[in-house]
């Protein structure tokens, strides 16, 4: 599984529009300027079709897949040495290594491309996870366009580093679901994941060679958002709220799998029952993704963080003021 820097989740134009704020038209505008072009996505399958083809003569029955996010798989240490190897010997491969962290992560430059790729071993939830956000950013345009701005904002506050690595792109991602499903009246504006499950894509012992991410177009037909009205600028506003006034962290859990208010002693596992902090669950698999978020001072900076952002912008309602 590879993941390329820089990968959009999907690829659809929007214009300036004067009936728009102007912080709103800031976040289209920003949005747009963080897409991937279709060069860019030409040359990424380009990468990826020419490492399915080293593949298939080391690893005839792998399979190749662009990714969104990670998890781990111990096991995979071996496999990518071994690939890591081959690849210190290639042509156009330039700076590789295996990145032995919590999971091993194989890394390099292609010279063809231009392009640093990461490659993983045997992550079929994760695969699972690109199908499932991908389904998501189908579901309302305005998804992938404040998971945008979110991820910038985490950026600049370098979020990720404050928070000592605890708190990525993906726990970001199933926060930002969450609020749309539970925070905004009437209804929600995606779908919650108990409501999708009998769809047989969904299942999670299906086999990942049967996904196909353009499937998830005319899944996605399926959910109508009646809160049409609501603009991007306020979704982002309520966002920063939510998460700063009116979530209760230490009792209850973010679930996109029942998108509702759930409590920590509905749990199955004790550990995250009895988490102080934040709790995160991971749809596929019911972990905790934020688990890393272990102590009061961590906790605490990220509580603040969100505060001293929503009150900035509340006030400004400017991208500027980020």
């Amino acid at each position: 599984m590879t993941k390329s820097e820089g990968q959009s989740i999907c690829n659809r134009e929007v214009k300036f529009n004067p009936s728009r704020s102007t912080f709103n038209n800031e976040l289209y505008e920003l949005w747009q300027c963080n897409q991937t072009s279709e060069f860019i996505q030409k040359i990424k399958y380009k990468l990826v079709n020419s490492l399915q083809e080293l593949f298939r003569d080391i690893f005839p029955y792998a399979g190749l897949y662009i990714i969104g996010s990670t998890l781990s798989e111990y096991e995979s240490s071996y496999i990518l040495q071994k690939i890591c190897d081959i690849f210190q010997h290639g042509e156009y491969f330039r700076h590789v290594k295996l990145v032995k962290k919590t999971f091993p992560i194989l890394r390099f430059f292609d010279l063809l491309t231009s392009m640093t790729c990461n490659i993983y071993l045997n992550e079929a939830v994760t695969i699972r996870n690109t199908y499932l956000m991908r389904f998501y950013s189908e579901c309302d345009h305005r998804l992938p366009i404040l998971i945008n701005i979110i991820k910038y904002w985490a950026s600049k506050y370098n979020l990720k580093q404050r928070i000592h690595y605890s708190f990525n792109g993906y726990c970001l991602t199933l926060m930002c679901i969450y609020y749309l499903q539970i925070a905004i009246l009437p209804s929600p504006i995606v779908p919650r994941f108990n409501e999708i499950i009998s769809i047989n894509k969904f299942d999670k012992n299906i086999d990942i060679r049967k996904l196909n991410l353009f499937d998830t177009i005319d899944l996605a037909k399926i959910w109508i958002s009646i809160n049409v009205n609501v603009e991007v600028d306020d979704l982002f506003i309520g966002f920063l709220k939510f998460y700063a006034i009116d979530f209760d962290f230490p009792n209850n859990v973010i679930s996109i799998r029942t998108g509702r208010k759930m409590n920590k002693r509905e749990l199955i596992n004790e550990i995250d029952r009895n988490n102080r902090y934040v709790v995160i669950e991971e749809p596929l698999i019911g972990t905790n993704v934020a688990s890393g978020i272990s102590t009061d001072k961590i906790y605490q900076e990220l509580i603040e963080i969100f505060r001293t952002t929503y009150n900035k912008i509340s006030s400004t309602h400017r991208l500027i003021s980020l």
